[in-house]
């Protein structure tokens, strides 16, 4: 949007064009508190207004020691903020591995015998392992939901849900070695 001129043909900058220059929103509300033009962006959600802020105005707060000082604070309360979330992360992503380690025979209901699933898998005409893991799933779905870590995000729950399959696939080869042997299909 840079560029866009003002009635005598200065150039004018947006709020997204300072924040690109590593303005913060503090730094816009101290330095530049009132915008030299608004204009209205339309989008589907309706119009909104943008601050415009001359260029040469925007350079003159640039070259002083109040802005130098704000930068400052600004990239130090940046890299706090990253520190945190990486933090946070971190955390998250143990929480669910230890709670996707938990997951155990223990956690079975009722093992079938070699019989029960030779059975079934003549009924349903498909393999061992595949009988096991149908009959188990829900097992590890309840696990999953039971996790006890707080509302997890999108990725977080798509990451306990794929470590959660791989955790089950092992459990399920320890409980029921003979199903997925070389032996059978």
């Amino acid at each position: 949007m840079k560029g866009t001129m003002h009635t005598d043909q200065e150039p004018l900058l947006t709020s997204d064009d300072l924040r690109g220059r590593g303005w913060s929103e503090r730094m816009i509300q101290q330095l530049l508190p009132t915008p030299d033009a608004l204009m209205h962006r339309r989008s589907p959600q309706g119009s909104r207004p943008v601050h415009l802020y001359l260029e040469e105005r925007v350079r003159e707060a640039e070259t002083g020691t109040v802005f130098a000082e704000l930068l400052e604070k600004s990239i130090v309360a940046q890299e706090r903020a990253a520190r945190a979330r990486e933090k946070r992360h971190q955390k998250r992503v143990q929480d669910i591995q230890a709670h996707v380690q938990a997951f155990s025979a223990g956690h079975l209901r009722n093992i079938l015998s070699p019989q029960q699933v030779e059975h079934l898998a003549a009924i349903e005409q498909v393999p061992l392992r595949l009988v096991v893991w149908g009959y188990h799933f829900r097992d590890a779905q309840r696990h999953q939901h039971r996790h006890g870590l707080g509302n997890l995000g999108k990725r977080y729950m798509q990451d306990l849900e794929r470590q959660l399959l791989i955790r089950t696939a092992e459990v399920l080869k320890q409980v029921y070695p003979w199903a997925y042997s070389q032996n059978h299909p």
